[in-house]
């Protein structure tokens, strides 16, 4: 079920949501709504942290020798 709401918006915002929505062969209540849930969605993920965490996995090869050698380096020595 869909419910009639009404907001205030900066003009050039509107105009460039009319826009996109004439550029998309779509009604701007359709655009508004796919924008809202989109937000919604992203909100309501997981925390950044998890997610590039979890998007990189296995994406860097070192090995267990060579990450404890990093890890290991003095941050603070300078050359």
């Amino acid at each position: 079920m869909h419910k009639k709401v009404g907001t205030i918006l900066d003009e050039n915002l509107l105009k460039m949501a009319k826009q996109k929505a004439l550029a998309q062969h779509t009604t701007l209540s359709h655009l508004f709504e796919e924008a809202l849930s989109g937000y919604l969605q992203i909100k309501s993920g997981p925390s950044l942290s998890f997610s590039t965490i979890e998007a990189s996995f296995g994406a860097l090869k070192i090995s267990k020798t060579d990450l404890r050698s990093i890890l290991a380096e003095d941050l603070y020595e300078t050359n």
